[in-house]
């Protein structure tokens, strides 16, 4: 039996062989793989209704794809009337969508994959409330020259949909119209200009909300521009000049002449940034803004003010600023001018706690990479290429507020700073002396008491030192805090009354009985007694070391050591001999 086998075992390599030489099979030809397509979607409603405002009012579609492993899972979303309602996908997920209401009607919402394997619809229906916004008031329409200056006072805007208020002017002589502009809310005020001297006009105002719904309207009576036109130009301005540049906001300042009735300042982006689209003066009132061109131009209604502030500058763009005095007539003066560079801020600057005695300052970088950035803090500095967005600061003095200062460098040169403040503390592990790697810890968030947890096995485990809260020099308190060193504002203190303790939550086993117990509670609580001197603990008690190298913790308030057996805590007599390891003894490990 064993030779035939070895007989077969030749033959059949003798055919493998021979089939390598065959010459008339058919030849291999290469396909491209497609992958798995989507069979399916299925949305996550296929109907909704928006009531509300356009633009506001929106609604959310989440489509689940099947099979969930398809090569390609995008969803493509479209409306069928974008007047109705528009629809976009989310920017991390185009599994869900943003369905925004337009107008009132219906619309079809499709989901589609990407190679249009399946699609699913949902249809919408879209009514824009009708009710109207409140009417403007304390309208004010004053001729100057040619010109009308119209302020007045927007309506409450009890909604939150305020849009714009539309001014039409029109002779009074024949009512035939000369002007309509739409006034952004929050502006109040306008200049109509290019009309004629000595001529009367009545305006008429109407507030719109974003649905398109008007007011009643409120109009003027006749007012006259004056007899002639002023075409003398006053005075230039002087001393024009940045006095302030912070990120996306610009503070410009300079003299008035004395024959200025409103001034007027262009900015142009040099390198083609965006051009600021607000304004405020010193007291925050909004100034008039209009585009002109590749510039925005800001009408100011004081000839005496002397500083506006814009905002909505692009942080590390180029700008020219010119500013013009105007007549009565807009006739303007001769610019004075000044080029501008908004220098680079970064962001987001928190000082936080980052171990004991130990600050990290963070900060997200400026979007261009040519830039670096220095950080001082206490007098060190500390330099960070782009990207890195930290700096770590030791050896600081404990229960001390720093400011932290980061400047954006163009190499050795300080473009711009931005400040930010903290804490450093010293911070401690209070590990258990029943047993070694048990945590100290503030048990739960809803808990009173002080648990014994495992290192990484959650809650808090770290313990910020205080000066005593009692104020006495001698003693120290401690606060819990987070794994990130933030301050929760539970100190531990010993409950000589019962008051705070809380069985349903503790995770210590009492199954030894004592008069008192470790527990937090915060000072608004009134646990801690008014001296607070229940939580304050000895710094020399709790610097002797045991034999076995843990503390003995001693607190102010009865003058017990803290001890604790079969993990329930509880107070001992300075007098005792029960300073062992095993029960009034805690090991304090400072947190590098």
């Amino acid at each position: 039996m064993k030779k035939c086998v070895g007989l077969l075992c030749a033959a059949a390599i003798t055919l493998l062989s021979g089939a390598c030489t065959i010459q008339d099979a058919d030849p291999f030809t290469a396909t491209e793989d497609t992958g798995i397509q989507v069979s399916s979607i299925a949305l996550s409603s296929h109907a909704i209704s928006l009531t509300g405002s356009r633009g506001k009012t929106t609604g959310t579609l989440t489509a689940t794809v099947t099979p969930s492993f398809a090569l390609d899972t995008t969803i493509l979303w479209s409306s069928s009337d974008e007047s109705v309602a528009t629809v976009a996908a989310s920017a991390t997920d185009s599994t869900t969508a943003t369905v925004t209401l337009a107008g009132s009607g219906n619309a079809v919402i499709t989901a589609q994959s990407s190679t249009g394997s399946a699609s699913a619809q949902c249809s919408v229906r879209c009514e824009m409330e009708s009710t109207p916004p409140l009417a403007v008031s304390a309208v004010s329409a004053t001729p100057n020259g040619s010109n009308l200056f119209l302020s007045w006072t927007d309506p409450a805007d009890y909604d939150s949909d305020l849009a714009y208020i539309q001014v039409s002017v029109a002779a009074a002589a024949d009512s035939t119209q000369k002007a309509a502009v739409e006034v952004p809310a929050g502006l109040q005020h306008v200049w109509i200009t290019g009309l004629s001297p000595q001529t009367g006009y009545v305006c008429t105002l109407t507030s719109y909300d974003e649905s398109g719904n008007a007011s009643t309207s409120v109009t003027t009576g006749t007012v006259t521009t004056n007899s002639e036109v002023d075409t003398t130009a006053p005075d230039a301005a002087t001393a024009f000049s940045v006095t302030e540049k912070a990120g996306n906001t610009v503070t410009f300042g300079w003299t008035a002449s004395a024959d200025a009735v409103y001034q007027k300042l262009v900015l142009t982006a040099t390198d083609g940034s965006a051009l600021p689209s607000a304004a405020a003066y010193a007291d925050g009132s909004a100034v008039f803004c209009e585009s002109e061109n590749a510039s925005a131009v800001f009408l100011i209604k004081d000839g005496t003010t002397e500083a506006v502030t814009l905002q909505g500058c692009v942080a590390g763009a180029s700008y020219t600023a010119a500013l013009y005095e105007l007549n009565a007539d807009l006739v303007e003066s001769e610019a004075v001018s000044s080029t501008l560079f908004v220098p680079p801020v970064v962001t987001d600057v928190k000082v936080s706690p980052a171990g004991s005695l130990k600050l990290t300052v963070t900060w997200t970088d400026f979007a261009n990479d040519s830039y670096s950035y220095k950080v001082v803090l206490n007098g060190e500095t500390v330099t960070a290429s782009h990207g890195v967005q930290k700096a770590t600061f030791t050896g600081l003095t404990s229960d001390t507020a720093y400011t932290a200062t980061v400047y954006t460098m163009n190499g050795s040169e300080e473009l711009a700073s931005v400040q930010a403040s903290g804490t450093a503390f010293t911070i401690w592990h209070l590990l258990s002396g029943y047993s070694s790697g048990r945590y100290l810890a503030r048990a739960t968030s809803d808990s009173y008491t002080v648990g014994a947890i495992t290192s990484g096995a959650g809650g808090d485990e770290y313990w910020i030192v205080h000066e005593a809260l009692s104020g006495n020099e001698d003693y120290f308190s401690l606060e819990a805090c987070g794994s990130d060193f933030t301050p929760t504002g539970y100190y531990m203190f010993l409950d000589t009354t019962g008051r705070a303790q809380d069985t349903g939550t503790n995770l210590w086993t009492s199954n030894v009985g004592y008069d008192y117990k470790l527990q937090v509670a915060t000072l608004s609580e009134g646990l801690i007694t008014a001296g607070r001197k229940d939580a304050c603990f000895k710094k020399g008690a709790s610097t002797v070391k045991t034999d076995s190298g843990w503390y003995r913790f001693y607190d102010e308030n009865l003058g017990y050591y803290l001890c604790h057996a079969s993990l329930a805590f509880g107070g001992v007599a300075s007098s005792t001999t029960e300073d062992s390891a095993g029960c009034a003894a805690i090991y304090i490990e400072e947190v590098e």
